[in-house]
């Protein structure tokens, strides 16, 4: 009979372990699963369309580089209401100027970014890119920047 009794404790404590394995796994996949609200916020660059206005800049080395001292953007809403929005750039003078509460579905806001300078050079396609990060609420943040291509023409020389 003593056989018997062992068994039934071996039979429990395996069936203990593996409960609880089953459960730890639960736990964890509950806890590290994606937040289904995050998931369903669509990438900055599809809520928020940015464009290049006019900006202002030192122009060297035969106008092939230029250091923007002032980057200008025209930041529309296209993916819905938009709050909390926030615009980075290398080289900013004070990322908290750079910031609005609210803009509308449809809706626009001008934007002069003022910048310590930012250099960048020419392109193939005679452009300078520019690097920009934007975000808001309504959307997820992106590792990845959007990158603007300024035309010299639209780039007023300091």
């Amino acid at each position: 009979m003593r056989k018997r009794g062992r068994s039934n404790k071996s039979k429990y404590l395996l069936g203990s372990v593996v409960l609880s394995v089953v459960v730890i796994a639960l736990a964890l996949g509950y806890l590290y699963r994606p937040n289904q609200n995050q998931n369903q916020k669509p990438p900055a660059s599809q809520y928020l369309k940015v464009a290049h206005t006019k900006s202002i800049g030192e122009f060297s080395n035969q106008n092939k580089t230029v250091l923007i001292k002032t980057l200008g953007l025209n930041i529309t809403a296209v993916g819905g209401d938009a709050t909390s929005i926030v615009v980075q750039v290398a080289s900013q003078v004070d990322p908290t100027n750079d910031v609005w509460a609210f803009l509308a579905k449809g809706a626009s806001q001008e934007a002069q970014i003022r910048l310590n300078g930012y250099m960048t050079v020419l392109n193939d396609q005679g452009k300078f890119p520019v690097e920009v990060d934007i975000g808001c609420s309504e959307a997820t943040h992106e590792a990845i920047p959007i990158t603007l291509y300024l035309d010299p023409k639209d780039i007023v020389h300091v």
